[in-house]
This record gives structure tokens, sequence and C-alpha cells, in this order.
């Protein structure tokens, strides 16, 4: 998160991936993911990660805005 904050996204997605990688049913780890993608202009991967993030959290908890997650996946589809 702290290569986030200096958006530092390339290697910022890098740790997100590993992180997922070791985790596959965080979803918060799928979020972040998300967030670095759509920093680096990965618009559909963007999409998808976010929409595995949201999957994921109807079986664990997660720390972040299901319904603001969905409408920037309508955002990011137009």
């Amino acid at each position: 998160n702290k290569l986030a904050q200096q958006q530092q996204w390339r290697e910022a997605q890098s740790h997100y991936f590993a992180a997922l990688s070791l985790d596959k049913t965080h979803p918060d780890y799928a979020y972040n993911l998300a967030i670095s993608l759509e920093h680096l202009g990965k618009r559909q991967a963007a999409q998808a990660m976010y929409q595995k993030a949201i999957t994921l959290s109807a079986s664990r908890t997660a720390h972040f805005d299901v319904v603001s997650t969905q409408q920037r996946i309508t955002e990011l589809s137009q």
C-alpha cells in the first residue's frame, strides 16, 4: 500500500498480484490490484479485477464499498 500511496503503480501492481496469488480468496487484494491496473491504463483488466473483488466479497469480509466498486465497473465500461 505504501507504493500505491507514493503512486508507484507498476511496483504496487506487482506486489498486489503476488498477494492475490498467495491468497486467491482475499477481496481486498483483488480490489487493490484493480486500482493499480486502472492507474496503469489497463481498463479491461481493472474491470475484471473489480468484479472479482466483488465476487470474493460475498464470502469474505471486504474493506471497500461494493456499491461504489460496481459503479466504477460501469464507468470503466463506457
